[in-house]
């Protein structure tokens, strides 16, 4: 599976718009902290982190339905995870509406919307962009001996 770092900001827009994941705010976004699967030129899915401190915000992690099932969603959160694991970053949150069960699959934790860190709850994607049902998850990036 080839995983590239800074898919073109047009694919982003293409495949999570096609799959109804907001869009509004990727123009602000460090697309440098973005990845791709598949071909540079057409990506078959997209993810995404926002750093916040000591706290990461994932964002919208999108397989097309032409390479789902192929490994392409659990390579970019393994890629994801492993870029910002050296960043300092001790927690990587997300919200979803679909993929609860693939996240907790991948180590994500369900966790109530009060104790996200003030940070996270400050990114526009926390505060607009996602409904207020929208499921949190967390994961720990730290590793103990």
């Amino acid at each position: 599976m080839n995983i590239f770092q800074q898919p073109e900001l047009s694919s982003i827009e293409a495949l999570l718009g096609v799959n109804d994941l907001p869009i509004a705010d990727l123009e602000e976004l460090n697309l440098e902290c973005f990845f791709g699967c598949d071909h540079k030129n057409c990506p078959g899915g997209v993810i995404g982190v926002e750093f916040m401190g000591e706290a990461g915000f994932l964002r919208s992690l999108v397989v097309s339905s032409g390479v789902r099932g192929q490994g392409c969603g659990q390579a970019l959160v393994d890629k994801l995870e492993e870029f910002t694991a050296g960043t300092g970053v001790q927690n990587l949150y997300l919200l979803t509406e679909t993929a609860e069960d693939l996240f907790s699959k991948l180590g994500y934790l369900r966790i109530d919307r009060e104790s996200v860190s003030d940070a996270i709850k400050s990114t526009t994607g926390f505060s607009s962009l996602w409904p207020d049902d929208a499921v949190v998850m967390c994961k720990s990036l730290v590793t103990s001996f």
